[in-house]
């Protein structure tokens, strides 16, 4: 493994193969290699002025990746992975799949069912749906609570949901049909629909999201934090300054979170492609919750590079995931992984 080091800081080394998104496959370290860590002393295989240029690299690093109360570090695949990881897999996500009305989302009975959607596939490409994911319409508006993958052809394939918009259960100009999209529900959001898959706590989020925001909303849609002058200024000046840094980053892959003292998740993708439909909206998920409920950073380089060693020990992976994430996975390959922190 070697020190990887760009003009725009320290990227997170990633060794991976397609097969899987694990610790056979993937490396993310910013050190020179696995055994190494900044809370240690110097090996002795590497010269002090070795030592203080990576720590003063890290030190550059840390303040050119953070703006206000939220701090990423990018994920890249390295060399051997580069040509996999940029090539075109064919996926089309569930907001381009709602544009261009190859996929139906309906409520799943004329009455509907508070928990419960169902998805058609009517068109000819693949459609790759996160957990998170917020659709606009039906009775009222939902956020996806699982992560799935429709073929063409699939119909009526029901999906559990959860309500981000308490205050309505009539349909409107659609229907029963959804044919809004609006992106992830804030990260704080996310986590109860993805982890706790508490409905009661989802609609409580949503509250504090509103109020935290300064916003009345008739139905309490989660979309109408967007009311807020504020937060939308606020929001616009953090993915200003972020998205063009993403932009740059050569092979980007993914990406980890950290607001005050807390890791807030990371994001893992197998190619460059599937991020890239994601990374606008992921960026905001992860923004409001730091908007909102993050603070001065102290978490330390180190403490990231911990969490996701742990996060991508095979042995550990799908409990880690099944207790703080969601993945997606075809034919038992992983095309996407979160790990989030309660």
């Amino acid at each position: 493994m070697k020190r990887f080091i760009t003009t725009t800081g320290i990227i997170l080394q990633v060794a991976l193969a397609f097969a899987q998104l694990n610790a056979e496959n993937l490396n993310l370290s910013i050190y020179f290699d696995n055994s190494f860590s900044l809370s240690a002393a110097a090996p002795l295989n590497y010269s002090v002025e070795d030592f203080r240029a990576l720590k003063d690299s890290i030190t550059v690093f840390e303040n050119e990746w953070v703006y206000k109360n939220m701090r990423i570090y990018p994920i890249v695949a390295n060399d051997s992975y580069k040509a996999e990881s940029e090539k075109n897999m064919n996926y089309q996500s569930l907001k381009e799949a709602l544009e261009k009305q190859t996929i139906a989302v309906e409520e799943v009975t004329a009455g509907g069912t508070v928990n419960t959607l169902k998805l058609s596939n009517l068109g000819k490409d693949t459609i790759f749906v996160m957990a998170g994911e917020v659709v606009l319409g039906g009775k009222q508006d939902r956020a996806l609570g699982q992560a799935l993958i429709l073929a063409p052809g699939d119909k009526d394939v029901k999906v559990s949901v959860f309500c981000v918009e308490h205050g309505r259960w009539n349909q409107g100009k659609d229907g029963a049909k959804f044919n809004g999209y609006y992106g992830f529900a804030g990260n704080q959001v996310r986590k109860k629909v993805i982890i706790d898959k508490n409905q009661g706590q989802v609609w409580s989020k949503v509250s504090e999201a509103h109020n935290k925001a300064g916003v009345s909303s008739s139905t309490q849609s989660f979309k109408d934090i967007k009311k807020s002058e504020d937060y939308t200024q606020t929001m616009a000046a953090y993915k200003n300054y972020f998205l063009p840094k993403l932009e740059k980053v050569e092979n980007l892959l993914g990406f980890v979170v950290v607001s005050g003292n807390k890791i807030l998740g990371m994001e893992a993708f197998a190619s460059q492609e599937l991020l890239n439909k994601q990374l606008d909206k992921l960026l905001e998920s992860y923004a409001t919750e730091a908007i909102q409920e993050g603070s001065d950073i102290t978490v330390t380089t180190d403490e990231v590079d911990a969490f996701m060693k742990n996060a991508l020990d095979e042995s550990k992976q799908d409990q880690i995931i099944k207790d703080n994430g969601s993945e997606l996975k075809v034919k038992g390959k992983k095309l996407h992984i979160s790990v989030l922190e309660k």
